[in-house]
């Protein structure tokens, strides 16, 4: 028995097409694991940059307070009080309680720094 034309070309048609879904298959599935592995890898550079650059700034900061906080002692014993709830006028250098209605034009000094 034999297939006509077109018969034979439906068929060989239909092994092409399920060929073709079979290959869109695999690449669908190699795209889900290389997306897989691109999120993988971008969590590992987020805990590379948290290693590296936010500890550092962390350990700079810490630095930065550090030197604050023995820079404002120097300067609370030479006046003999606490800068705490101060105020440095910007262009006399005076210490004043930020009530005062010269304190406008003063910077804050120790804000945040009650403990």
């Amino acid at each position: 028995m034999n297939f006509t034309g077109e018969e034979y070309w439906r068929w060989r048609n239909s092994i092409t097409e399920m060929w073709l879904d079979e290959q869109k298959v695999k690449v669908a599935e190699l795209t889900m694991k290389l997306m897989q592995k691109e999120a993988e890898l971008h969590s590992v550079k987020a805990q590379i940059f948290f290693h590296t650059e936010v500890e550092k700034r962390r350990s700079a900061l810490c630095a930065t307070r550090t030197e604050y906080d023995k820079l404002k002692s120097v300067l609370e014993s030479k006046i003999g009080e606490s800068l705490n709830g101060k105020v440095i006028d910007d262009f006399t250098y005076e210490v004043r309680d930020p009530s005062s209605p010269d304190a406008r034009t003063a910077v804050a000094s120790g804000q945040g720094d009650e403990g």
